[in-house]
């Protein structure tokens, strides 16, 4: 009897040990579960597509439903798992209950905590994760009249106020950022970033954290 390797999470991790678990054990019943739309595509690439670096969010995704489909991996989407036990060798399904496995791979990938700020349950604030959010916000971006990035990685929430997306002149951006000193893995942030996002119209502010967001906050 074929053995069932079920992945918790599909994301490039999970995704990878699929086809890695397939490739190892061609006769294996591969099982993903994942509670969002998709798989497989890299959450980091968003702010290079709002900046027009990337043309395109296809191109973020390492393959096709159906290539998956014919590389023999069940994925099941939109389905969230609840639990799981070690003891019994099961994972609780919502819909389908108890599912039996002989190895479990859990790779859920990353949440955000909550800012911890007042106002952080307002409309309008975007967490840069989820694709089918970005292509939506995505539009919002063409049409907005000032933004405000806040990131601990500070190249996250600057790449999303890329001058491309906040025309000078017409709108104004702020990218806040906890910290201390701008990344220079990119030689855009070294140190005359703050100086060329403020000609361009979206303004670095690095080493000072967010403490509160007032009300007023929309998506125009």
């Amino acid at each position: 009897m074929a053995q069932r390797i079920v992945v918790v999470g599909g994301g490039a991790a999970g995704m990878g040990a699929a086809g890695a678990a397939r490739g190892a054990d061609p006769s294996a019943d591969v099982r993903v579960y994942t509670e969002f739309e998709d798989v497989g595509y890299s959450p980091c690439g968003i702010p290079y597509v709002h900046g027009k670096e990337i043309p395109d969010f296809e191109r973020l995704f390492l393959a096709t439903r159906e290539a998956y489909a014919g590389q023999g991996i069940d994925i099941h989407y939109e389905t969230r798992v609840t639990g799981f036990s070690a003891e019994h060798k099961t994972v609780s399904v919502h819909g389908e209950g108890e599912i039996g496995y002989d190895r479990l791979i859990v790779a859920t990938g990353f949440n955000y905590a909550s800012p911890g700020v007042p106002g952080a349950d307002l409309d309008g604030l975007y967490y840069v994760k989820n694709i089918r959010r970005a292509i939506e916000w995505d539009k919002v971006l063409d049409g907005v009249r000032a933004a405000v990035g806040v990131a601990a990685a500070a190249n996250r929430g600057a790449r999303v106020l890329e001058p491309e997306k906040i025309p000078p002149r017409k709108h104004a951006a702020e990218h806040y950022s906890d910290a201390k000193f701008p990344p220079h893995s990119d030689p855009r942030h070294d140190g005359g970033h703050h100086a060329d996002h403020r000609h361009e119209a979206a303004d670095a502010i690095h080493g000072a954290g967010v403490e509160l967001l007032r009300g007023g906050i929309g998506w125009s």
